[in-house]
Formats: structure tokens, C-alpha cells, sequence
């Protein structure tokens, strides 16, 4: 007997979704190395040139957030730009604060002109659990040397037919 897994996720609950782009060419966005910044607050003030930070991204408690479910959010950010010079250490990392242990790093070659960083996780929320009730602030951070971005494409998505989001949603 052979078992076939379906192709379907087997949740058919509706997918929530923010996805934004943001171009900073004109006026480019640096993360001074060394420096920890939350990235909302650093954003939500630059016109995007597509989507929308809501309902996931809390531009007044500059949050993450979800619905409160037991639904995993899932969370993409691709960071294009550049680190000067030639350090041979040049990093990025994402730091999600009041999580255990989700910080993402993503490290950088010599060789590499123009970078492009791609942070990719997901959370498992739990209903009225930490990140459902509190969120947690994205904390950003280079290393080695300044990082100069030009372009940031954040996406979040959860699948849930909740639509309460708690203290947040702004």
C-alpha cells in the first residue's frame, strides 16, 4: 500500500498577508554597524512603492504581530544594498525580541558587489500566547561595516480564520 500525501496545505482557513516593497534608491536607508535599530520604526515613515505594513507590521508599537490562533505566522525580508570597502566580516542579522532564539543572520563575501540578504522563518503561534499578545520588535543590526539599502521587500502571512489581534494591528 502506497500512501500519497495531499498537495494541499489541509488547512483551508483564510491566508492573512502583508507584503511591501520599498525602494530606497533615491534616499538610501543605512544601518550604521554596530547599531540596533527596530526596522518598523526605521521604515514606516517612507512611502512604499507597493502593499502595506498592516495588518502585521504595528507602525505604532512598531511590532511584529499576529492573530491570535494557533497558527504559525510565516515572515520574509530580502534586503538588497551594500556594505563598503572591504572588511572581511560583513553581516546582517534580524533579531526578533521576547522569542527564544530567533535570530537570523546572514553573512556576506568579499566578492559580493551588490548584496542581497533574504531572511526566511516562521513563528508557531500559540492562541493568547507571547507573540499573539505582545508581538515582538524587529531588531536590526550590521556588523563589519555600514550597510547601505536601497531596496526592502517584507512579507508576513498566517493562515487562520481569526481576526483578533490583540493591543496591536495599528
Amino acid at each position: 500500500m502506497i500512501y500519497e500525501a495531499p498537495l494541499t496545505s489541509g488547512s483551508d482557513a483564510p491566508r492573512h498577508k502583508s507584503e511591501v516593497l520599498f525602494d530606497f534608491s533615491a534616499s538610501p536607508l543605512v544601518f550604521t554597524q554596530g547599531v540596533t535599530y527596530n526596522l518598523i520604526d526605521r521604515i514606516k515613515a517612507t512611502a512604499p512603492v507597493f502593499g502595506s505594513l498592516l495588518p502585521f507590521f504595528d507602525t505604532a508599537a512598531n511590532l511584529l504581530r499576529s492573530f491570535n490562533d494557533d497558527a504559525s505566522l510565516h515572515f520574509k525580508a530580502n534586503f538588497i544594498g551594500s556594505f563598503p570597502g572591504s572588511a572581511a566580516t560583513r553581516s546582517l542579522e534580524l533579531d526578533f525580541l521576547g522569542t527564544e532564539g530567533n535570530r537570523l543572520v546572514q553573512n556576506r563575501s568579499l566578492e559580493v558587489d551588490e548584496d542581497v540578504m533574504t531572511f526566511s522563518t516562521f513563528f508557531s503561534v500559540d492562541k493568547n500566547g507571547n507573540i499573539a499578545t505582545n508581538g515582538t520588535a524587529i531588531q536590526i543590526r550590521a556588523n563589519g561595516r555600514d550597510f547601505t539599502c536601497t531596496k526592502l521587500l517584507l512579507i508576513a502571512e498566517q493562515e487562520t480564520y481569526s481576526t483578533e489581534m490583540l493591543g496591536g494591528g495599528a
